[in-house]
């Protein structure tokens, strides 16, 4: 019974009035200027996992651009140099992938093998990395599948991940049963 919700669910009539494309804008900008404040931050402090932080903010501002990318099309591309408030022009799909591959290849070293639950690592650069080059027919015109493979067969052999060995495991209730 959520107005606009069924809309979504039940055909393809979508427009701008939906609800629902609002929120999902708003929240990809608000984790952008988040993301971006965090940033400015972090670059006034000098402590050991600066560069760690840094690269999980560019991180969630890279996932929130990738939803605005598939989503929308295109947006305004704002980053932590740009002034709180600032208007800048809609930045459109082929070159949002391009910052999307340029910061994605250049956070993903920075990011540790493996660091916990919740908490964005090599592999989930990687990922999206791959979720960027299969579609990149689509944003760009040109497709990536020899990058996209290579990002997911660096994630398989990077030994952190596995599959469930019995099948009916991955429908449990709590997957450590």
């Amino acid at each position: 019974g959520d107005n606009g919700l069924d809309q979504l669910t039940t055909n393809t009539d979508w427009t701008d009035s939906n609800k629902f494309f609002g929120y999902m804008y708003n929240r990809i900008y608000y984790t952008v200027t988040q993301s971006n404040a965090v940033i400015n931050q972090m670059n006034v402090y000098n402590i050991s996992t600066k560069d760690q932080v840094i690269s999980e903010m560019r991180f969630l501002r890279a996932l929130a651009y990738y939803y605005l990318i598939d989503c929308f099309g295109k947006g305004p591309l704002l980053l932590e140099t740009d002034p709180i408030g600032a208007l800048k022009q809609e930045t459109n799909r082929a070159q949002l992938f391009a910052f999307l591959e340029t910061e994605l290849l250049e956070i993903e070293p920075k990011l540790p093998m493996y660091i916990g639950y919740g908490q964005a690592n090599r592999s989930t650069a990687r990922m999206l990395l791959a979720k960027l080059y299969l579609n990149s027919e689509v944003y760009t015109g040109t497709p990536e599948w020899e990058k996209c493979i290579q990002a997911c067969n660096e994630i398989i052999s990077s030994g952190q991940y596995s599959l469930e060995e019995n099948q009916k495991n991955v429908f449990k209730e709590q997957n450590h049963l």
